[in-house]
């Protein structure tokens, strides 16, 4: 079936005479509906705890790079670590770290700055993340940890703009983060409220100072793409930070190549830009039903478990027990019944069996919100290459006044700094994807 459809979209929208637009929009739509079955007869055909677990661990930590390994580093082991190897090389650091190791080093007349008690703590934290797929999955994914003092926090979450008294919390890069999505108030008065438009024309000024080195010629292409690349290498192990820069990047490019198109009256400029707005809206799309559906599946599941455990327990209370030995008037020999407390190999099967489908709901949960707000981040900042590429930082009559007094035609700065963009954009692109998780 997969095959059948697959020749569909791909031989059915070459035939002559046929609407290709519509029959691989129609093509895309069952495809996306065969994905998202067979993504669910996947998740959900095997009941056994063990192999739902080996498959979460083979598909997330073992198929794919992590996002960044800085806590993996921490505890010495590789990314695609067991929980049992992560257990035992926890428990060989905290020997390690441990005072008494701290007091026999310094009995021992050791010299140097003893950092081991800070190392510790960064040690144990990193475990507590690391211990649970629930908390390790979203940080080998997109880096994400349980903290709110995060740009990423802020974009998921649909945050319009931060204070910046909140942002006064952050560290350079997660405050630089903010500034390339236009999140970060200018405004020293944290009451005063931030509008789209104000927005969009706080992302135009940075751009415009962003190309100005390329527009005025007063850098070369080599020094803007090292700086750059720079700037990427450190923002992009910040959490979500490889796929917001690469969704900036994009848009840059994107922008650039389409004033250029225009420029050069090519056409297919509209169907482009309409394609690409469909296939974000498509992907978010995918990833928000693959979400609902795993929900209904589990809810689904859940439930017949119940059922099934109601009925147990149903039957268990027709047997009648007519033999009890009872001591003196008034006293009962028999224990308590500890069946409610303590766990048989069939409850912790299937306790391991619901962390690992919640832990990977969760990353789907991720993933949905992600797209969806990738959707608008690439809406914005095009919008703001628009506003530069369309004249409005320059002046129709003067052109664009550099800081050396250089003016350039306003129809030359225009195109420079399409270009500028495309550069920049195909920069930013190429270094969000080296050494991450980022698969095309």
């Amino acid at each position: 079936m997969a095959s059948r459809i697959t020749l569909d979209v791909r031989y059915g929208c070459q035939a002559p005479g046929r609407n290709k637009s519509k029959m691989l929009f129609v093509g895309m739509m069952l495809w996306v509906d065969f994905f998202g079955m067979v993504e669910s007869k996947k998740f959900f055909s095997s009941t056994d705890a063990s192999s739902t677990v080996l498959r979460v661990h083979r598909r997330y930590y073992m198929n794919s790079p992590p996002h960044d390994r800085t806590l993996y580093d921490l505890l010495q082991v590789e990314p695609n670590a067991t929980l049992a190897n992560i257990s035992k090389s926890y428990r060989s650091q905290s020997r390690r770290l441990h005072p008494d190791k701290r007091r026999q080093r310094r009995n021992e007349g050791s010299n140097g700055v003893d950092d081991s008690a800070l190392l510790l703590q960064r040690v144990r934290d990193a475990y507590e993340i690391l211990k649970d797929d629930s908390t390790r999955l979203p940080y080998h994914k997109y880096g994400l940890v349980e903290s709110t003092n995060e740009a990423a926090h802020y974009l998921l979450t649909g945050t319009s703009w931060v204070s910046a008294s909140d942002a006064a919390t952050l560290s350079p890069d997660q405050r630089r983060l903010l500034e390339l999505m236009g999140l970060l108030s200018v405004s020293a008065n944290d009451n005063e409220e931030v509008t789209y438009g104000d927005r969009i024309l706080g992302l135009a000024m940075q751009l415009v100072e962003s190309v100005r080195p390329l527009v005025e010629g007063t850098l070369s292409q080599q020094a803007v793409a090292h700086e750059v690349a720079q700037e990427c290498d450190k923002l992009k192990k910040c959490a979500l930070g490889a796929q917001i820069i690469r969704c900036i990047g994009r848009a840059y490019r994107h922008s650039g190549q389409g004033y250029l198109m225009r420029h050069q009256d090519r056409l297919g400029v509209g169907l482009s830009e309409k394609w690409r707005d469909a296939k974000h809206l498509l992907t978010a799309a995918m990833a928000s039903g693959k979400l609902v559906l795993t929900e209904k599946q589990i809810t689904s599941q859940q439930r017949k478990r119940q059922r099934e455990k109601e009925k147990e327990e149903s039957s268990a209370n027709q047997i009648q027990y007519h033999e009890h030995d009872f001591g003196e008037e008034g006293e009962d020999d028999s224990i308590d019944d500890l069946s409610d407390y303590i766990m048989n190999d069939e409850d912790i099967r299937q306790f391991e069996q619901d962390k690992a489908q919640n832990a990977e709901l969760g990353a789907l949960e991720i993933e949905a919100v992600w797209k969806l707000r990738k959707v608008e981040l690439d809406r914005t900042i095009r919008q703001a290459c628009q506003m530069i590429l369309e004249g409005e930082f320059f002046g129709r009559e003067e052109g664009w006044v550099g800081t050396t007094g250089q003016v350039i035609e306003t129809q030359a700065g225009q195109l420079r700094a399409a270009a500028a963009l495309v550069w920049i954009g195909d920069i930013m692109v190429q270094c969000s994807k080296e050494g991450t998780s980022w698969i095309e």
